[in-house]
């Protein structure tokens, strides 16, 4: 699990999941629990988001080299995460965390449970295998080209057990493909 790697890089790492007792992957950081790097709440709940949120700005202003990352597994269905409004602090944490040194990352199986300020501020997708009505959807937020591309671009990058299209949107033009973390150059892609 990439996480364990995470933890040497962030001063603390906050995961939200319900499911964390019952998913076997996460046992290889129950260590970090104990060390208390690594806190781990099974409900999303804006009271707690927000003293993050807030204890986050504070040391940011005491040492700008603080960096705190906040996962999300499983929330989709929670209220704490689908009640999410424009003024709420999930919101404030997609649109202005970075300024408090606060990364996040969304494990979410349907894209459209996200709200959309969450969409649209994603900088980072990992896409694995999903149906045609969801290519659809990840093609209005993050395509290029035509959708009939994008989709063997998902298909081709995805067909195999465990294989991935990452696509990132940082900078500016256009999103980049990677299948499996490898950059796949777009114009060969559409000549091949």
């Amino acid at each position: 699990m990439i996480l364990a790697k995470w933890v040497d890089i962030f001063d603390s790492i906050w995961i939200f999941c319900p499911s964390y007792t019952l998913d076997k992957k996460w046992l290889q950081v129950d260590k970090y629990i104990k060390s208390g790097k690594l806190n781990v709440r099974s409900l999303v709940k804006e009271p707690i988001l927000n003293s993050i949120w807030t204890k986050c700005c504070n040391r940011k202003v005491n040492n700008d080299k603080y960096h705190t990352l906040i996962v999300f597994d499983d929330c989709v269905g929670q209220p704490g995460f689908k009640t999410n409004q424009e003024t709420g602090v999930i919101n404030k944490l997609v649109c202005k965390g970075n300024h408090a040194n606060i990364s996040t990352v969304w494990c979410v199986q349907k894209l459209t449970m996200c709200s959309t300020i969450m969409r649209s501020q994603v900088e980072g997708i990992v896409v694995f295998y999903c149906q045609e009505k969801e290519s659809k959807t990840l093609f209005q937020e993050y395509g290029t080209g035509t959708l009939k591309l994008f989709q063997k671009i998902i298909e081709l990058s995805t067909c195999k057990p465990y294989s991935s299209l990452y696509i990132n949107r940082q900078g500016p033009g256009r999103p980049r493909y990677f299948c499996n973390f490898r950059e796949i150059n777009i114009d060969k892609f559409c000549a091949g």
